[in-house]
């Protein structure tokens, strides 16, 4: 089945739930074995899709929302055209 990928870099949440969950990514990491830059995300999506947290008594809920939905967004996602098309890295109208 085709699931969306949740951006493990746009997580928020109380304290606690926050530090529930870095110890699940912790744990995910540590049982994987996988060393991979990149690979939160993974884990992260793990964690959402098998329900791992569901049940975490620090963590009241989870919601994920819609990409363009949500207070925190994946700007990248949103971007329709190629990053060196704005400018390469810089603002428009900068000096060099």
């Amino acid at each position: 089945e085709d699931k969306p990928t949740i951006c493990s870099g746009s997580t928020m949440g109380e304290q606690i739930a926050i530090e529930t969950y870095l110890r699940a990514m912790v744990a995910e990491s540590d049982e994987s074995g996988v060393v991979l830059v990149g690979a939160d995300q993974g884990f992260h999506n793990f964690l959402y899709y098998s329900n791992k947290l569901a049940n975490a008594a620090t963590i009241s809920k989870i919601v994920v929302f819609a990409q363009g939905e949500g207070a925190i967004n994946n700007l990248g996602a949103m971007r329709t055209k190629e990053l060196n098309e704005w400018g390469n890295g810089k603002l428009l109208g900068d000096k060099e």
